[in-house]
C-alpha cells in the first residue's frame, strides 16, 4: 500500500496552533512532531493533585510537544498503537472534543529518553526494544520535552485518527500528563523564545482525550484572616457576567466591600460586571446588607428574603471567579424573579468559626455525570454561615443550620461537629472531600 503523505488540511491543522514542525520518514511511516501552543483563561493548574485545591485564575498560555504517526494501513496504525500502548479512539472522534492532544492516561508500555536533540521511544518489557531511535527534534521541540517530561502521540490511518497516546520520559516517575504554562497570552516571544515556561498538571482530566468519562468535580477553598490569605486575584471577563454587555468593565467586590471593611481583611475583586450593574447591586443588596448587619438584624424573619438574595449574589460572584458556571436561576432569584425550588438558601448565625478573623468560603464545580447544573457554595463570617445551592431535587433539612428559601425550614439537632459543605457532598452527592495543603499567602496590608 502507498505511504501517505499529510495532507494540506493535516498541516493547516497542525500549524494553527503549532511551533517547531518538522516531519520525517520511518518505518513506510511519516511521523510529524512539534509544538501544540494555546491560551486560555483558567483556574484549574497547580502543582498539587488533591482533591481541594487553591484557585488562581489567570490569562496563560499553554503548551506540550506532540507527534503525529501517519501509518500506510490499519494494521501498522494498529501495530504502532499496541507497541506504544496507545488508546483506540472512536470512529466518531472529533477534534474539538479535547483541548490538548495528549492522552489522560500515560502508557505503561513505553517511555522515551533525549540525547541532546535526538528522541529515542523504548519499549518495557525484557529484552527492552527500541520503537524509535535517534529522531532529530527542532530545539524548542527539546526544550518542552525536557521541561513537561511528556510527549502526545497521535497516530492515524488516511484521514481517521486511529489512537491516542501519552508518553513520559524514563525516570520521570509522571502518573498524568503535565504540560508547559506561561504568564499572559500567545506571541512570538512567548512562543518561541521565553524560557520563563513552568510546569503545571491540569486538575481536569476533560482537557485530555479520554477525559469525558473521568470525574471532573473539585471543591475551591477560599479565605482571608488579618494574617493569612488564599484566593483568586486578577480574575476578568471580556464581557458583563450578568447583562453580557461587551463594555469597558468595573472592579466588582466579590467578597462585598462593607463586609472586608468590617472584618479588617482584604476582598476578592475581580473584573466581571459592567458599571450600571456593578452600582444596581450595590444600592438593592450591598447597602442595604450593610446596614442589616451593623444593627444586627440580618436574621430578622422580616428581612430573610433580602438577606437571601444578597447571600445567592455573593455566591454567584465568588464562583465566578473560580471558574464556576452560573446558571440564570440563580440570577433570577438576585433579582426577586419568581424561581422553581431549585436554588435553596440556608442560613446559621451561631455557627463554629473556622477562622479566628476574616471569611472563607467553599466552591464545589462539578462534572456534569455526577450533578448536572448543580451548585453548592458555602461562606462563614463570625458566627455566620450560609449555603447556597442549586440542585435537580430539593436538598431538604440540613443539620444545624436552617432553610430560609424557598421556604423556612428549622435545622435538624445533631451532636456533630460539622463543616456543611462537606456533609452535603458526603450525604447528597455521595462524594468523600480530601483537603490537600493550602498553597496561601500573608495578608496584604490595608
Amino acid at each position: 500500500m502507498e505511504r501517505r503523505e499529510p495532507t494540506q488540511e493535516d498541516i493547516a491543522r497542525q500549524r494553527k496552533h503549532s511551533i517547531g514542525l518538522r516531519s520525517t520518514q520511518i518505518n513506510r511511516a511519516v511521523l510529524t512532531q512539534g509544538v501544540y501552543v494555546f491560551d486560555a483563561t483558567v483556574t484549574d493548574k497547580g502543582d498539587d493533585l488533591s482533591t481541594v485545591v487553591s484557585i488562581i485564575p489567570e490569562k496563560a498560555s499553554f503548551a506540550t510537544p506532540f507527534a503525529i504517526y501517519h501509518a500506510e494501513s490499519a494494521i501498522a496504525a494498529d501495530a504502532f498503537g499496541k507497541a506504544l500502548g496507545a488508546h483506540r479512539i472512536p470512529a466518531n472522534f472529533k477534534h474539538d472534543s479535547f483541548e490538548f492532544p495528549l492522552h489522560r492516561k500515560v502508557s505503561t508500555s513505553c517511555n522515551f529518553s533525549l540525547s541532546g536533540k535526538k528522541l529515542t521511544i523504548t519499549m518495557h518489557g525484557t529484552p527492552r526494544r527500541t520503537v524509535m531511535r535517534g529522531l532529530k527534534l527542532d530545539s524548542r521541540v527539546v526544550y518542552f520535552l525536557r521541561l513537561t517530561e511528556t510527549l502526545g502521540i497521535e497516530i492515524r490511518h488516511g484521514d481517521q485518527t486511529c489512537y491516542f497516546g501519552t508518553i513520559v520520559q524514563e525516570g520521570s516517575g509522571i502518573s498524568r500528563p503535565a504540560l508547559a504554562a506561561h504568564r499572559g497570552t500567545v506571541n512570538a516571544g512567548i512562543r518561541e523564545k521565553s524560557k520563563d515556561w513552568e510546569r503545571v498538571n491540569p486538575f481536569y482530566e476533560s482537557v485530555f482525550v479520554g477525559g469525558d468519562d473521568s470525574g471532573d468535580d473539585h471543591t475551591y477553598v477560599g479565605y482571608a484572616t488579618r494574617d493569612r490569605e488564599q484566593f483568586p486575584r486578577g480574575a476578568t471577563r471580556s464581557t458583563c457576567m450578568h447583562c453580557a454587555a461587551a463594555t469597558s468593565l468595573t472592579i466588582e467586590h466579590c467578597t462585598p466591600k462593607w463586609l472586608a471593611d468590617r472584618l479588617a481583611v482584604t476582598p476578592v475583586t475581580a473584573k466581571i460586571l459592567c458599571e450600571p450593574c456593578n452600582k444596581t447591586f450595590g444600592a438593592e443588596l450591598e447597602d442595604p446588607i450593610a446596614e442589616l448587619y451593623d444593627t444586627k438584624m440580618l436574621t430578622d424573619p422580616a428581612h430573610r428574603i433580602l438577606v437571601s438574595r444578597w447571600a445567592v449574589k455573593t455566591a454567584i460572584m465568588l464562583s465566578a471567579v473560580s471558574n464556576v458556571s452560573i446558571r440564570q436561576e440563580l440570577f433570577d432569584f438576585v433579582e426577586g424573579r419568581e424561581t422553581d425550588s431549585s436554588v435553596s438558601v440556608y442560613w446559621c448565625d451561631n455557627a463554629r468559626s473556622l477562622l479566628d478573623s476574616g471569611y472563607h468560603y467553599v466552591v464545589t464545580k462539578f462534572r456534569p455525570e455526577l450533578a448536572a447544573d448543580s451548585f453548592l457554595f458555602a461562606m462563614s463570617f463570625g458566627a455566620t454561615s450560609f449555603v447556597v445551592a442549586r440542585t435537580p431535587t430539593e436538598l431538604g433539612t440540613l443539620p444545624l443550620i436552617d432553610r430560609w428559601a424557598p421556604s423556612f425550614l428549622p435545622g435538624q439537632a445533631s451532636g456533630e461537629d460539622i463543616k456543611i459543605h462537606d456533609w452535603i457532598m458526603r450525604n447528597k452527592f455521595g462524594v468523600d472531600l480530601y483537603y490537600g495543603g493550602y498553597r496561601d499567602r500573608p495578608a496584604q496590608k490595608r
